[in-house]
């Protein structure tokens, strides 16, 4: 009988294992029926195996090793992915134990203490109802990911909010870990499994409620000054068109001037002197219009003004650091697929990329294009010169990693997590003798 116990305790083990896994490869849309079999399915069997030894650990254990696969995977612990690994992880924690609560309870209220076979009964209910919560939660996941994940992509979009949520689960499925082994150890798991669930649940409510509050109010204090700033920025990008457009209207006037005045050289044959007022002019004309004026012009056919008012502020910070700048914008763009927000992010961080990783360029330059395929369809591609062209493009997305001293290196990691969280966005890059070009589509 002691037997029969040990393999049903190893089965429900195993079975939180595959729910836990098959979870989050679910959410992350990466569950495959392959992948179940090949990965999921083992490591569940192989594990089980220890949690009489290693208790609540094994679940600990398993995660870490899932966040290690994600390192080499690119995708850095502080992620959206490691915040639904940990949460379905509390999730199983609280569902497991509420299983087992009820479990006893009718075991006691149903069967008396002599009985021998009957309670086996209800220990294979219990990973029957466990089996059947995996598909559950598999079907549930399926329809209700996009919604879930929007909520908490919003929720996290800023990075010191995601490593702060990413903490407290992580601090909180440690406590689970400890309450347990505790009252494992102690022998008073079923005598105050009830007390432990609830208060456990109402902690856990009451924390996240508040973390809620926190973050939302954090979130309107960041889009206040966004707003803020958003507005000083259109404030100067329409002052700017406004003497660009000006000094444009000058140079037209003057330019009949300077026609008849060059007609008059080559009216008396002075060809050496022709040439000479042609250099002057276009020297003249190259001073008049500007370098600034040139990268602006084709901003005015991007009517997004969020976008926009990004861009103009990049190039400026370009332009003032002595970078030669184009953009180009072939039709006229009023809309841009995907997340606003996280477009945003993402264009910022590969022009802050461009404009660090150009500024030591021998000859810096960034080239900048919009490209628009149908209604639905999109690209932005960026190009700077480089100073160093051997650099390794997969080290480009590890977290840490950057070309300049004292610089965290999260810009393009982040990009790489909004990206590949993303159902509208896909990042290609592609580095050439002396420069390294970021394209990016945008597409529903």
């Amino acid at each position: 009988m002691n037997y029969f116990s040990n393999l049903l305790s190893y089965f429900w083990d195993a079975t939180l294992i595959m729910i836990l896994l098959s979870g989050y490869f679910q959410f992350v849309q990466r569950l495959t029926l392959l992948r179940f079999v090949a990965y999921c399915l083992p490591i569940a069997l192989f594990t089980a195996m220890f949690t009489f030894y290693l208790s609540e650990w094994t679940y600990g254990i398993i995660i870490a090793f899932q966040i290690l696969i994600n390192l080499r995977r690119k995708i850095p612990i502080i992620s959206l992915d490691t915040i639904i690994l940990l949460s379905i992880a509390i999730f199983l924690f609280i569902y497991g134990n509420t299983l087992v609560l009820i479990e006893n309870k009718l075991r006691t209220f149903l069967i008396n203490d002599n009985s021998q076979f009957i309670p086996q009964i209800f220990g294979i209910a219990l990973v029957v109802a466990l089996a059947l919560t995996l598909i559950i939660v598999l079907i549930l996941i399926r329809h209700y990911r996009v919604t879930i994940l929007e909520k908490v992509t919003q929720l996290t979009a800023e990075y010191n909010v995601r490593k702060a949520v990413t903490l407290f689960l992580a601090t909180l499925l440690f406590i689970e870990s400890v309450i347990a082994i505790v009252a494992d150890t102690l022998k008073i798991q079923r005598a105050f499994q009830a007390v432990i669930i609830i208060c456990f649940v109402f902690f856990a409510i009451l924390t996240v409620a508040l973390m809620y509050y926190f973050i939302i109010s954090y979130q309107r204090s960041l889009q206040s000054k966004h707003k803020a700033v958003e507005k000083k920025q259109q404030t100067e990008y329409l002052h700017k068109l406004e003497e660009n457009y000006n000094e444009l209207r000058r140079f037209r006037h003057d330019y009949q001037n300077i026609l008849i005045s060059l007609q008059g050289y080559l009216l008396a044959g002075d060809v050496t002197k022709s040439i000479q007022y042609i250099q002057e002019t276009l020297q003249e004309t190259t001073t008049t219009i500007g370098q600034e004026h040139k990268a602006l012009m084709d901003l005015s056919k991007l009517e997004v003004p969020g976008i926009r008012q990004l861009l103009f502020e990049k190039i400026k910070q370009m332009l003032t650091a002595k970078i030669a700048v184009t953009l180009e914008i072939a039709q006229l763009i009023n809309t841009l697929p995907g997340s606003q927000v996280d477009l945003a992010r993402i264009i910022g961080a590969l022009m802050d990329n461009a404009l660090e990783a150009a500024q030591t360029a021998d000859k810096p330059e960034i080239h900048i294009a919009i490209i628009k395929y149908a209604d639905n369809a999109y690209e932005f591609n960026i190009e700077n010169t480089l100073a160093n062209p051997e650099i390794d493009i997969a080290e480009f997305f590890n977290a840490g990693y950057s070309t300049k001293q004292n610089h965290s290196g999260l810009g393009l990691t982040n990009v790489n997590d909004l990206v590949h969280h993303s159902g509208t966005f896909s990042l290609e890059v592609t580095k050439h003798a002396d420069s390294i070009r970021f394209s990016l589509m945008m597409q529903t």
